[in-house]
């Protein structure tokens, strides 16, 4: 009896301190500030090890990755020269979410990088006319991104 007291004692001070070995999603997807924090510092190499942590963990958890993944994930490859990448993580991404302007434009980037201009375009004019649509706010994306609005901008209406 005194060891069942004491072991329930242990499971009891086990949980109420927060230890615990289960994972859950908001636990995963802290990995992304470290990819994000990483490819803007230039670490690419680091980016991608997190990325990859992040895909571990929703597989672990049985959590699809979606476009906040794939976006990520295209983004990774652009920064890293892999057009052709970037474009097939895009093009899972959306899948889930075909109308995320963000994604089309950085589509658009990749297409542009591999020189087809006409699949560029149709992703630039696809993601102002979603953006319009979608997003309140997006004639200030526009000020506020200059790196968007670069590529934007000639096909706002």
């Amino acid at each position: 009896m005194k060891i069942f007291k004491l072991l329930l004692s242990v499971v009891i001070i086990f949980q109420i301190s927060g230890c615990s070995d289960r994972i859950d999603e908001a636990d995963c997807w802290a990995h992304l500030d470290n990819v994000k924090s990483n490819r803007e510092a230039g670490n690419i190499d680091l980016a991608f090890e997190e990325i990859a942590e992040l895909s571990n963990c929703l597989s672990s958890i049985n959590v699809q990755k979606g476009m906040r993944y794939y976006y990520h994930l295209g983004w990774l490859h652009y920064e890293n020269d892999e057009f052709q990448k970037a474009i097939e993580a895009y093009n899972m991404g959306l899948q889930d979410q075909p109308d995320y302007a963000f994604a089309l434009w950085k589509r658009g980037q990749a297409y542009e990088a591999l020189g087809n201009i006409e699949k560029s375009v149709e992703d630039y004019k696809s993601a102002v006319r979603i953006g319009q649509e979608t997003l309140p706010n997006f004639e200030q994306i526009l000020i506020d991104y200059p790196d968007v609005k670069a590529n934007l901008e000639k096909y706002v209406e």
